[in-house]
């Protein structure tokens, strides 16, 4: 009998054996993966909706619960809601819209998407007032003093609260104007000031 086909037969086994150890070992590997991935605090999409002609304000999806989570290790972790304006608010605008109100209007730091609504600087506010008064706040993050005035006319036209409050930092002045960092669904100045 000669010795080449039993080298063969061996060699094929041993490969046979390290093919399925490889194959064995990516599944595994994936399936580890998969597992890790889905225990890590991974936040969800906030969805906004579209800024056109029936809707030319920017806001969120109505009515959602959002499980956010910032920093490279996932310190900072938040449930946040939006209100059924789409705002990130626990107050419900058709709700209380008989109340006088107050409107917090701002960029990230009335939507606060690092803290609970609970947290938030008009919440704090609602909590200072008399309860026959309300506050809500209207914002979104990288808004400027065009998208405060846009958010102004629609809570005027929607809501007519008893006062507004903007919360203006330094660069709302000069990210106001149409340029290269333009947001979609956000409202901006053009060179001439309009």
């Amino acid at each position: 009998m000669s010795k080449k086909p039993v080298i063969r037969s061996r060699f094929r086994k041993v490969m046979l054996a390290v093919s399925a150890f490889a194959v064995g070992g990516c599944i595994l590997s994936l399936i580890i993966l998969e597992t890790i991935c889905r225990l890590l605090p991974v936040s969800d999409r906030v969805e906004f909706l579209p800024v056109d002609d029936h809707h030319p304000y920017l806001h969120a999806k109505p009515d959602q619960a959002y499980h956010l989570t910032q920093g490279n290790l996932f310190q900072i972790q938040t449930i946040k809601r939006t209100n059924n304006e789409g705002f990130f608010c626990d107050l419900d605008l058709k709700s209380r819209d008989t109340l006088p109100g107050v409107v917090v209007i701002g960029d990230s730091f009335v939507e606060a998407l690092q803290v609970a609504n609970s947290e938030s600087v008009h919440a704090h506010l609602d909590s200072l007032l008399p309860s026959e008064w309300s506050v809500y706040g209207i914002g979104s993050s990288g808004s400027a003093l065009p998208q405060y005035l846009a958010y102004a006319r629609y809570a005027m036209e929607r809501f007519k609260p008893k006062a507004i409050v903007f919360i203006i930092y330094q660069n709302d002045f000069s990210e106001s104007f149409l340029g290269k960092s333009a947001i979609a669904g956000h409202h901006y100045f053009k060179r001439n000031g309009q």
